[in-house]
């Protein structure tokens, strides 16, 4: 296997996590924004969000050897969506995690 492979490989695989911890991000929690949104543009996202999930496993099974300018689009990709999912973990999931658990403060053991 060529060098390009394996950085597609490398790629894919991010990309492929990266897709769905942002579906799972994006869709996983009830109170979400996205849920008041009409029923044909969340099905879109999901669809959409799905299928290049599935591309990008399919790639990561497969295998598969593109031309560079595949490879360079898809670690910009999966550096994007990584990011992504990052950035809406730590500014809408974990904050309402800490707010389930006593409002994310400490409890101080008393004297």
């Amino acid at each position: 296997m060529s060098w390009i492979t394996w950085v597609n490989l490398a790629a894919n695989c991010v990309l492929t996590v990266s897709f769905v911890a942002f579906l799972v991000f994006l869709l996983g929690r009830e109170n979400a924004l996205i849920h008041k949104m009409k029923g044909y543009h969340l099905c879109l996202v999901k669809v959409a969000l799905s299928v290049c999930a599935s591309g990008s496993l399919f790639n990561v099974l497969t295998l598969s050897s593109p031309p560079v300018s595949e490879v360079v689009m898809n670690m910009g990709l999966a550096m994007m969506f990584s990011w992504a999912a990052w950035f809406h973990y730590y500014k809408f999931v974990k904050p309402l995690h800490g707010k389930a658990k006593g409002g994310g403060r400490r409890i101080k053991k008393a004297k």
